[in-house]
């Protein structure tokens, strides 16, 4: 009996070791998130049993449909076949979204009312205004900061075609349908299709995905034009025309209209492809010239806002203590930490994205140990994505920030496509098996992963 129970687990293991990280990586996101939904389940507070299920569901159909892409042959994994998913997982899980907000708001603002409302308040003052002057009344009549002019004026130019929010939502959609193709674009770049599928996926269907979507804040727009900077570089890398260069840096020139410090990560960005990648001398020494002008842009930038961030972090209470700091650097390094599910007394949005968030976390190390391998191994290919998000994740760590999903969402996309690069590295050059020592790195990086996790959502 002894040798049966020995020969099966042998049979087993050996199946285990030989399905590689990717396989691995979305098995443990499955059966780890079962696992803590159902310890969660005994926080529930019995008025919150819909939002709950929502989220639920939400989890089981993210996962479902990304397990069958891992099951998809290579030449099923289409750019058409990703944007129908993408269009019709969006549609339904917004429209489920704003029917909840409206159950338990009376709204449709997903439970972001005060900056949703007054976005759109202001872009239905400004729909009628003739376009010379509707800057002048942001910047005049409402005081607006030209950071965040950008999403009003686009707002006002939607509201013209169809006066609804709805209308607002559907483009949302459609624009994070464009946002999947161009990152399948860039990641079939530097991997396989597969990972680059799967990737573009993980990130386009996300439950934080479609909070945005259903939302009326302005991160859509923002992540658009962000994954049109780096679509732009990867299709220069490819085709050799500067022309998508000039055009990247225009894009990158119009989110200053949103968030200011995100152009000054693509600029940097943009001078890591040259100094690495192209390695061209002459176009080298003209884009640091344009770099070092776009960098003094960015430290007048980032004077103008220093006093507001200085008075954030001296006002900040949760940065008083060495917990808590530690608790920013993680949220800025592996994070921001999800909370899964609604068991307080009041309702918040901040579970509707848990379960995308949990897959973020899973893939922390995968990110980490990709970037560092990148450069002890000079494969310069996601250098570029590296920076962005190095970047990003420690200036939300310094102006205390981590935490708040709004400012890490223009890093995630870059983050999951890097994670999933490490990934196809590792799984091509093991010919997809799992060593037993990468078996337990792994092991450990989950572990402390998970607990991680369910810790934040049980004492915080």
């Amino acid at each position: 009996m002894y040798n049966l129970f020995h020969y099966l687990y042998k049979i087993h293991y050996c199946k285990y070791m030989r399905q590689g990280l990717l396989h691995k990586t979305n098995k443990v996101f499955i059966v780890s998130g079962i696992a803590m939904y159902l310890i969660l389940m005994f926080y529930w507070h019995f008025p919150h049993v819909i939002y709950n299920a929502l989220i639920l569901f939400n989890f089981a159909s993210f996962a479902l449909v990304i397990y069958n892409s891992l099951t998809l042959k290579e030449h099923k994994l289409t750019t058409k076949r990703l944007a129908a998913t993408v269009f019709v997982f969006s549609l339904v899980f917004v429209f489920l979204y704003l029917l909840l907000s409206y159950y338990y708001t009376g709204n449709t603002f997903v439970f972001s009312e005060d900056d949703a409302r007054l976005y759109e308040e202001l872009s239905y003052r400004i729909k009628d205004i003739p376009n010379k002057d509707k800057i002048y009344y942001l910047e005049v009549v409402e005081e607006f900061a030209y950071d965040d002019w950008g999403a009003p004026i686009v707002m006002s130019y939607l509201l013209k075609i169809a006066p609804s929010k709805e209308f607002v939502n559907l483009i949302y959609i459609i624009l994070n349908t464009i946002s999947a193709c161009m990152l399948f674009s860039i990641g079939k770049t530097i991997m396989e299709r597969k990972y680059a599928y799967t990737g573009s996926l993980v990130y386009s269907i996300s439950s934080y995905t479609i909070f945005f979507m259903g939302s009326y804040l302005k991160e859509i727009l923002l992540l658009f034009l962000v994954i049109s900077c780096f679509y732009c570089l990867y299709r220069h890398k490819n085709t050799k025309h500067f022309r998508n260069i000039v055009l990247g840096i225009i894009l990158s020139g119009l989110i200053l209209f949103f968030r200011p410090a995100v152009s000054l990560g693509i600029w940097l960005s943009y001078l890591a492809y040259y100094m690495f990648v192209e390695k061209r001398k002459v176009l080298l020494i003209f884009i640091s010239i344009f770099g070092i002008i776009l960098l003094y842009v960015a430290f007048r930038i980032i004077i103008e806002n220093y006093n507001r961030f200085s008075t954030v972090a001296e006002n900040n209470k949760l940065a008083n203590s060495l917990f808590n700091q530690i608790v920013f650097a993680l949220g800025g390094l592996i994070g921001p930490l999800p909370h899964l599910l609604q068991t307080g007394n009041e309702v918040t949005y901040k579970p509707l994205y848990g379960s995308g968030l949990m897959y973020k976390v899973l893939l922390f190390a995968a990110f980490w140990k990709g970037a560092i391998g990148s450069i002890r191994k000079r494969d310069y290919e996601v250098m570029p994505l590296i920076v962005f998000v190095v970047v990003e994740s420690l200036g939300l760590i310094v102006a205390l920030d981590s935490l708040e999903l709004r400012k890490a969402m223009p890093h995630i996309p870059f983050f999951i496509m890097v994670a999933f690069w490490s990934i196809y590295k590792y799984d091509s050059s093991h010919n997809g098996k799992v060593t037993k020592i990468s078996s337990l790195d792994f092991t450990v990086c989950m572990t402390l992963a998970i607990g991680l996790i369910l810790a934040w959502n049980i004492l915080v």
